[in-house]
């Protein structure tokens, strides 16, 4: 089975056992039943690289995390993993936010500090946004405005407010949907043991949404 957000993290004590990428992330989104054992991992972090691999000449520019969960656990190993280095991270529960951020050697933002901040790429690995909070985005718009790049890892609605203000102003965007066909395609695999149908799931998941 597959794994959404906020159960990333308290899924893992149920599971027999993690592999190596999920206990490093400390976050399962995948669930595979092998002859009766249940083995985590997480197709985030491949999602997250896939889609993040072709902005190379940004490694050096300013990167704002916001969310502190399952998510964005993954979304931090695949920046480390990548070797962008100049990242930030901001949490609304600020205990949250310093524990996870002690675990990389990255920078904390206060929350009420986050609108401040003038990161080039902002990254919402949170669920603001989320249907049916669906009017919401996690930062001012003034800060969306300064930025280059924006991702939200939201999939329902299909694009967010965030999205949607970031292409009214000509930012280059990443949407949930793009990460979570990539991490899809990781879970078909794992799943089936076999290659899967890229081209099929991208028109599945474009007739879906429409």
């Amino acid at each position: 089975c597959s794994v959404s957000m906020p159960y990333k993290e308290k899924v893992i004590k149920y599971l027999d056992k993690l592999d190596p990428l999920a206990k490093k992330v400390g976050a399962v989104n995948t669930i595979v039943n092998d002859d009766n054992t249940l083995v985590g991992y997480n197709t985030d972090v491949i999602g997250v690289t896939e889609c993040l691999k072709k902005f190379n000449k940004y490694k050096k520019e300013k990167i704002l995390v916001i969310g502190a969960g399952g998510m964005a656990r993954a979304v931090l190993v695949a920046l480390e993993n990548l070797k962008f280095s100049n990242i930030a991270l901001t949490n609304r529960t600020k205990k949250n936010g310093i524990n996870l951020i002690n675990k990389f050697d990255f920078e904390y933002i206060p929350w009420m500090d986050k609108d401040k901040f003038k990161p080039n790429f902002i990254i919402n690995a949170t669920s603001i946004g989320m249907y049916p909070n669906s009017s919401m985005i996690p930062i001012s718009k003034d800060v969306i405005k300064q930025s280059k790049i924006i991702v939200d890892v939201v999939t329902n609605p299909p694009e967010t407010k965030l999205i949607k203000f970031a292409k009214r102003n000509d930012k280059i965007v990443i949407s949930g949907l793009d990460l979570a066909l990539h991490q899809a395609l990781s879970q078909f695999k794992l799943y089936t043991g076999q290659n899967p149908p890229k081209t099929k799931m991208q028109k599945a998941i474009n007739e879906f949404y429409r």
